[in-house]
């Protein structure tokens, strides 16, 4: 059942990105430039310099929450067949600002965490450390796999940041199978896009984003049933 859910995910997004690969292109290439534009101008300066190499990398961490929530806008309303134009990237850039920024640095906090504390476990003298490991392996793994739904909570459902990294991580636990499919295959794709080094430009972040945006609404679909039948239930004790 897990696995043709997640086939039918994949089928309806790369379904909607063939169907709106003019925006998907287009939204993507905006969606680099915007996220990548402070590290590339430093890449472009005649001369180089450790100060303006950080001022480069602070740039791209600022931007890159916003930009990627922009996109996620964009795609998002394609997904709800509604029009969508780089206004509308621009809008969900600007609306979300805060929170995506502040989403995307603690997701990297995270992440740096982890594989700092797998390094140690692996360097480590202790082999009751060393065989630890695994764990932040595991923790590692999650972390990939949350991180599939928390650009979809944040926009879809507009909540604040604590929400999101709950409700994914939530989500991700409660449907696991399906959510280590989608995150397998927005991992080869993201793996594909880095080896032929175009797909960056073009399809990586749009593309990964239909995937998610169709999973999340997918998966929710199991709790509003729950819901309806649990009010039911309620409204029929109640008479």
């Amino acid at each position: 059942m897990a696995l043709r859910q997640a086939g039918a995910i994949l089928a309806q997004a790369f379904k909607a990105a063939y169907e709106y690969i003019g925006i998907l292109m287009l939204s993507n290439f905006v969606w680099f430039l915007a996220a990548f534009l402070p590290i590339l101008l430093f890449t472009m300066l005649p001369w180089q310099h450790p100060v303006f190499f950080l001022f480069g990398v602070l740039g791209t961490v600022v931007l890159f929450g916003p930009a990627t929530a922009g996109i996620h806008t964009v795609i998002y309303r394609l997904v709800q067949r509604e029009e969508a134009t780089l206004a509308h990237f621009r809008a969900g850039f600007v609306r979300f600002f805060g929170r995506s920024f502040l989403l995307a640095l603690l997701m990297g906090v995270i992440l740096g965490i982890l594989i700092v504390d797998l390094w140690f476990s692996l360097n480590s003298p202790s082999t009751w450390f060393r065989l630890l490991s695994g764990i932040w392996v595991y923790f590692i793994i999650f972390w990939g796999i949350m991180a599939q739904f928390v650009f979809p909570f944040l926009v879809q459902q507009d909540i604040g940041v604590i929400t999101i990294l709950k409700r994914s991580s939530l989500l991700a636990m409660d449907n696991i199978l399906v959510s280590v499919v989608i995150t397998l295959v927005n991992t080869v794709i993201l793996a594909v896009s880095v080896l032929l080094a175009a797909p960056i430009l073009l399809f990586v972040m749009g593309l990964t984003a239909f995937v998610q945006h169709f999973a999340l609404l997918e998966l929710l679909k199991k709790y509003d049933e729950q819901e309806q039948d649990t009010n039911e239930n309620e409204n029929g004790q109640g008479m």
